[in-house]
């Protein structure tokens, strides 16, 4: 199989699982919408970019509540471009098309995109192209990151500029990957813990001055990015920043101790891996339960031959130049590629750990680690079970050990000058091979179940409850009405009101008051109605969030006028991974003063 027929190959299988996640939505089932109420926010900023040219949520109010500045101008020219040429979307899709499949045709190309520089990625680290295929697969076999696809939000974009950097830098292409890491900033600013890692690599490999150029460059994107915020917002970061740190705390004093720092790093990973495998095997059969446990056997059995030390083997090329190429550059990628993603994950976490450490929005937050898993599996799963082979077909290996050639090999099989081919079905190798490959298909396809279960429930709970008290706003409010939400993506996008933002996304003066004085930003605010997340009638309330901010202990208290909840068993399928959605809005009037 030619690179052609792989690319093909792997652009079938992409659309095929976005296919059928999105069939709900192709046949009427649900609505167009997002998981996340915060992928409505990205939408009414670049609906307001689009529209109006201004970086702002409330129209006329610049402000700099979307972290990532390169996606919000990316989605703002996509959404200009299919309001142009599709004007019979919007009104098919009640009003969402425009925003919603522009962000999803921005993400479903980012997704194509990373998976297909990742398969570029694993030739350069030393794989066949058999391996780097299936490994290449097994990403995309991750429900996780189909759903990070589907969010409506960054993250997507986001592994793919840390991808190309890191390719780039592999191939010694400077300028590119400081380009790519510019770009990486831009889309979300914790970017720039790869900037030094690659500048050192640069400075190692090449010159002092390589390493200069692809920090200056990564560099160059932060500066852009600061100086946007401080055009806009006022200040060195976005204005999310600190709300976000404010819920990842539940509001409490978080101090930066030795203790606590390597508690909440530790706890941040398990809940990551947690969430990555209760996504995969929460609504899975016994049969796929069974399928990943023997997957987790191989595995075992197989890392020790994977961490054997990489043997020199003969290559057979009719250009020594070209030997000598790839065995530098292959050699490189070796060490630089799992080195690299494996120190960018781990600093990654690090950064989350001790300024934001929150598990929630579909792990999102800690996306680097699945590029890291994701070659790990393949390195200790695929590679062992699929040795390359010699130019006549024989395995090449020493007694007791699985074939391993050479790194310069695998840049040779990835120009197609070596064939690979795959040994006899009933092989020793093989056969455990085959019951991997069926492992992982199993465990994939629970993957993917699980999680388009997840993603469906939470498209259609931001749609029934988010959506729904947006629209109720809209018909029964005057259109000068100010409303204070504190989840405000969908408020702001469909009730097309003056929003108040109660969960300090917008403005940071809010975050004062919300350990127990929201109501007196309520009333200073002026604004007329509340929309306010709860948890189910009935349920013991203390320790939750509306609580936690102090909100209806005035005297008098609000009007209620509305409420909107989601059936708490189809809750109970998305709130593990979404893991801030509450299941009821209440709409209420803000009474006066007596």
């Amino acid at each position: 199989m030619n690179n052609r027929k792989e690319t093909a190959l792997l652009l079938l299988v992409t659309a095929g699982i976005l296919t059928c996640f999105l069939f709900p939505v192709f046949d009427g089932s649900i609505d167009p919408g997002f998981p996340l109420d915060d992928g409505w926010i990205h939408a009414t900023y670049a609906r307001n970019l689009a529209g109006q040219g201004e970086f702002a949520f409330n129209p006329g109010e610049a402000s700099t509540g979307t972290t990532s500045l390169l996606w919000t101008v990316t989605y703002a020219t996509t959404l200009s471009v299919t309001t142009a040429m599709l004007p019979s979307v919007e009104a098919s899709a009640h009003g969402a098309g425009h925003a919603v499949w522009s962000a999803l045709a921005l993400s479903s190309l980012s997704l194509l995109l990373l998976v297909h520089f990742w398969k570029q990625l694993l030739l350069l680290a030393g794989f066949s192209r058999l391996q780097a295929l299936l490994g290449s697969i097994a990403l995309l076999l991750s429900g996780i990151l189909v759903w990070w696809t589907l969010s409506g939000m960054e993250t997507v974009p986001f592994l793919l500029f840390a991808t190309l950097a890191l390719l780039a830098c592999v191939r010694e292409r400077w300028v590119l990957c400081g380009f790519s890491l510019a770009l990486l900033i831009l889309t979300r600013p914790e970017g720039l813990l790869l900037a030094p890692i690659l500048a050192g690599v640069a400075w190692k490999q090449s010159t002092r001055t390589h390493g200069v150029i692809v920090l200056s460059l990564g560099m160059l994107g932060l500066a852009t990015y600061i100086i946007w915020n401080l055009a806009v917002g006022g200040g060195l970061w976005t204005s999310t920043f600190a709300g976000r740190q404010w819920l990842a705390v539940g509001g409490r004093e978080f101090s930066h101790g030795i203790t606590e720092f390597l508690t909440s790093w530790v706890q941040l990973h398990l809940r990551w891996f947690r969430l990555l495998f209760v996504g995969m095997l929460r609504w899975a059969p016994t049969e796929t339960r069974i399928a990943a446990v023997f997957a987790l056997i191989l595995l075992l059995r197989h890392a020790g031959n994977a961490f054997l030390k990489w043997r020199k083997r003969r290559t057979d090329s009719t250009s020594v130049q070209k030997r000598q190429t790839a065995d530098t550059v292959a050699a490189a990628g070796t060490w630089i590629i799992p080195g690299v993603l494996i120190i960018w994950a781990l600093l990654h976490g690090a950064a989350y750990a001790l300024l934001l450490p929150y598990p929630g929005h579909a792990g999102r937050y800690l996306a680097p680690l699945l590029l890291t898993a994701a070659f790990l599996f393949t390195k200790l799963a695929l590679q062992p079970l699929f040795p390359q082979r010699n130019i006549q077909g024989k395995p090449e290996s020493t007694p007791g050990h699985p074939a391993d050639s050479s790194a310069a090999s695998a840049v040779m099989h990835a120009a197609g000058d070596t064939p690979v081919r795959i040994p006899p079905l009933l092989s020793r190798r093989v056969l455990p091979a085959s019951m991997l490959l069926a492992a992982m298909l199993l465990v994939g396809s629970a993957s993917l179940g699980s999680w388009r279960v997840a993603w469906i429930s939470s498209v259609e709970h931001i749609n029934l409850v988010h959506r729904r008290a947006a629209e109720w706003l809209a018909a029964h409010t005057p259109p000068q009405s100010t409303v204070a939400a504190f989840d405000i993506g969908a408020i702001g996008f469909f009730a097309e009101r003056h929003v108040v933002d109660l969960g300090g996304l917008l403005d940071s003066e809010v975050l004062p008051y919300m350990r127990g004085r929201i109501d007196e930003y309520i009333l200073s605010s002026e604004a007329g109605y509340v929309a306010m997340i709860l948890p189910y009638e009935g349920m013991d309330a203390a320790g939750f969030l509306p609580a936690t901010l102090g909100y209806g202990r005035r005297n008098p208290p609000e009007i209620r006028l509305s409420t909107f909840c989601f059936p708490q068993p189809r809750y109970n399928r998305h709130i593990t991974i979404t893991g801030n959605a509450y299941p009821c809005i209440v709409l209420d009037q803000v009474a006066s003063q007596p």
